[in-house]
């Protein structure tokens, strides 16, 4: 299953701060909320909101690089940011990235200050800026905690949405038929180069193979997939089938997803080895996308 995930960065600060008394958790998390959407408004992009997965999975994070004494995206027991925020709830259809800074000799105690302060570091920074006004992402949670051992504070930044397949932002969206095509194109040109006759696109095949993937991609397993019995392929012929999933991956079907999934069919043997055999003369393909960030692809080929 391919599951995108956006790079994160890192980011050190060594900065000493003052400000007011210790405010509280909530207020603290709202500021840092009001500081990402005003430089999100500033761009145009639509303004986030705080859920408590990413909440916990930044709180968590934050808590661990403390007592544990390290600074990274991965923990030394190997999380991940997306594993963070899968343990709190969150779900794996959405992209997720992760922003992080720490503070020596500037704590104990977390002030408004120091939020504004991490926040205006991280817009000076290309990578952390870059997650902040991502327009694939629409969560945001957010933890500031005591660092003992260096009497300072971690903080971290953490988001979700469905992700963007590059360059959606700018791309039109697909029609199946439309996706199908593309697919067809792409295939025959690796057939061409092998010497394999093109296929033919069959449209009672790619509707026989999009109607077992559900609108809820969700509910969907490749164990559930079939051999499309249409067209005579059953019986004495032969049909095969590749499949690819992907979640934080875009709301809407574009080239860049077709381009992804018949790549990387082509680049793995299981798959490649039917797609480019001349017993398969026909293709039928559907890609589908919920709107989440789940996006499931599926070719049949099949040969008389």
């Amino acid at each position: 299953m391919m599951m995108p995930l956006r790079p994160l960065a890192v980011l050190a600060l060594s900065a000493v701060l003052a400000g007011p008394a210790l405010a509280a958790d909530a207020d603290l998390r709202a500021l840092a909320l009001d500081l990402v959407n005003d430089s999100r408004a500033d761009h145009s992009l639509p303004a986030l909101t705080l859920t408590e997965p990413l909440n916990e999975a930044a709180r968590a994070h934050a808590a661990d690089m403390a007592a544990q004494g390290y600074f990274a995206h991965r923990a030394p027991g190997g999380g991940t940011a997306l594993d963070r925020y899968l343990e709190a709830g969150g779900t794996e259809a959405k992209m997720v990235a992760e922003n992080i800074g720490r503070c020596a000799g500037c704590g104990p105690a977390p002030t408004a200050e120091h939020v504004r302060s991490f926040h205006s570091d991280w817009m000076d920074s290309p990578s952390h800026r870059e997650n902040i006004l991502h327009p694939g992402v629409r969560r945001f949670g957010y933890a500031l905690v005591p660092d003992p051992d260096r009497e300072g504070l971690v903080a971290v930044q953490t988001f979700a949405g469905p992700g963007l397949a590059a360059p959606e932002a700018d791309a039109a969206p697909l029609t199946p038929e439309e996706a199908a095509r593309m697919a067809l194109e792409r295939i025959n040109e690796a057939r061409r180069e092998k010497g394999v006759e093109p296929l033919t696109l069959a449209s009672d095949l790619s509707a026989a193979v999009a109607d077992q993937v559900p609108e809820d991609l969700s509910a969907f397993t490749p164990s559930s997939l079939q051999a499309p019995q249409v067209g005579g392929w059953m019986g004495g012929g032969r049909v095969f089938l590749a499949v690819g999933r992907c979640g934080g991956c875009g709301t809407r079907v574009t080239a860049a997803d077709v381009d992804r999934f018949v790549g990387h069919w082509l680049e793995a043997d299981r798959y490649a080895g039917p797609l480019l055999d001349a017993q398969y003369e026909t293709l039928g393909f559907t890609l589908k996308a919920d709107g989440s960030g789940r996006k499931v692809a599926v070719a049949a080929v099949a040969g008389g």
